[in-house]
């Protein structure tokens, strides 16, 4: 038998409050919350009505932790005291010099420890679109692909679409110019039919092309033009 393809997409956490606990990685991290994340690395918070935290160090009889994230940072006071302030807890026992032990408002536990951290490089190209409303612009694509972005008036807002950004800024000193983007999606047909529900008119329904892909095609009511594509 040929093993098949498979890729960790990253752990899954339980707890009572899982959007409670999605925020407090959110701040700690710098990730965006989304509701359906597509093909990055991803930390998911999952609700679990009889979740019990887990006791650290591990005591017989007590509920364990069954896993822990390790998290590299540049600085290590630094960073303690920032997970501290988004929410985090200071285990009593730290068991290691040069890395702290800290519990999460779930009481998993998770270890910030010291390491040179490359910065990551924003991509070579980055798409841009120029909107006449930023605020209907954004509240679109948060409903079509469930990005998490935030429209501050003196910049532009950062979308993350998975693993690329597009920046959307409102026409003022620049004049409106729609962007043209290929946004590859879990499900085409589902993202069309949200893009549908929240108006947006139809350039091609989904359909299968020779290439491969599911694709369909959609104008947003701001005129930037989305094709949107998953592999069957």
């Amino acid at each position: 038998m040929e093993r098949p393809r498979a890729v960790v997409r990253g752990p899954v956490l339980d707890s009572a409050d899982p959007l409670g606990l999605a925020r407090f990685y959110s701040a700690l991290l710098d990730w965006a919350i989304l509701v359906a994340p597509d093909g990055a690395l991803k930390l998911e918070c999952q609700f679990d009505p009889n979740y019990v935290a887990p006791i650290w160090p591990s005591a017989s009889g007590q509920p364990l932790a069954m896993a822990h994230l390790d998290v590299a940072v540049d600085d290590l006071a630094r960073a303690e005291a920032w997970a501290l302030e988004c929410g985090a807890t200071l285990a009593a026992t730290q068991p290691q010099k040069g890395v702290r032990v800290l519990l999460d408002p779930a009481g998993h536990p998770f270890c910030l420890f010291e390491h040179a951290i490359a910065t990551r490089p924003r991509q070579t190209v980055i798409p841009r679109a120029v909107v006449n409303d930023l605020d209907r612009a954004v509240t679109f694509l948060r409903a079509v692909f469930g990005v998490d972005a935030e429209v501050h008036p003196s910049r532009p807002v950062e979308v993350r679409l998975g693993d690329s950004v597009v920046l959307v800024s409102e026409a003022g000193a620049r004049a409106a110019f729609p962007a043209f983007l290929y946004v590859y999606v879990d499900d085409a047909d589902a993202t069309y039919r949200r893009a549908m529900d929240a108006g947006a008119t139809s350039v091609e329904p989904p359909t299968d092309t020779e290439y491969g892909d599911r694709r369909a095609m959609f104008r947003d009511p701001s005129g930037n033009v989305f094709q949107v594509a998953h592999r069957p």
